[in-house]
């Protein structure tokens, strides 16, 4: 058993030698956060540096991991020196902030934080000339490196990907409607209970047996599977107008 492995069972994660073997790596991580970064870019920078203090792999498995991120984004703004305005950089800084990271098989993608609460911006005192050079700041530029592909989502009994489903009702967690995917068209609900469900091919519906989400589906409503965005999400909609009552994605 290598220490990563070993230090993540004894936080108490479950994770696997695949799902670790899967997991984007340090260097891949920074490539995938930096490409978020860099298209938040403000319009009036000339130049953005996003520098990694540290990026740790916390759990996941399969398509999706959660990493902590402690960061420092730079911008650098020219202004319009003819006025005489030499414009600013501001320098953000993000501490141990949770970050996921999950791809639909084609593409990462990013769920977290991405504008830094406060940053502090100093004038420039001179036509090209920084307040904050790049130089005076700590931290890893992101690589260049190709990277692997990312991992194919595993599917199950009606084309469903396993895993953690986490609901949200009227723009709220709904945790009681929580549940998890498993093996052989079976689930569990948030309190442990099993069940069952199946998928008709035909339209995406989800019929749940025993557990909560039996009685937790009530009369005048239906629950739907589909993939928006490559995001695996279970709804549960009005069969009056099909309208979302509730949703349920794997973070």
């Amino acid at each position: 058993m290598n220490n990563e492995l070993r230090k993540a069972l004894l936080l108490g994660f479950a994770v696997s030698v695949t799902a670790f073997a899967a997991a984007p790596t340090v260097a891949d991580a920074q490539q995938i956060l930096d490409a978020q970064w860099m298209k938040l870019k403000p319009d009036a920078a000339k130049e953005r540096n996003v520098l990694f203090q540290s990026v740790k792999l916390i759990g996941g498995q399969g398509t999706s991991y959660r990493y902590s991120v402690s960061v420092i984004i730079r911008d650098y703004d020219v202004g319009y020196p003819p006025n005489r305005y030499y414009g600013q950089t501001c320098v953000a800084h993000i501490e141990n902030e949770p970050y996921t990271l999950w791809t639909d098989g084609a593409v990462w993608h990013v769920d977290g934080k991405m504008t830094p609460d406060a940053r502090k911006c100093d004038p420039n005192p001179a036509a090209g000339i920084s307040s904050v050079p790049v130089n005076t700041l700590t931290g890893t530029v992101a690589g260049r490196a190709p990277m692997a592909a990312p991992p194919q989502p595993q599917r199950v009994a009606g084309g469903v990907v396993p895993g953690a489903f986490e609901c949200w009702s009227g723009g709220h967690a709904n945790g009681l409607l929580n549940f998890t995917i498993g093996a052989g068209g079976q689930y569990t609900d948030s309190g442990g209970a099993k069940g069952t469900y199946s998928v008709d091919p035909a339209n995406g519906r989800v019929t749940f047996h025993g557990g909560s989400l039996e009685k937790g589906i009530p009369a005048g409503t239906y629950a739907m599977y589909y993939e928006p965005g490559g995001r695996p999400t279970v709804s549960i909609r009005s069969s009056r107008d099909g309208g979302e009552i509730v949703v349920c994605e794997k973070p």
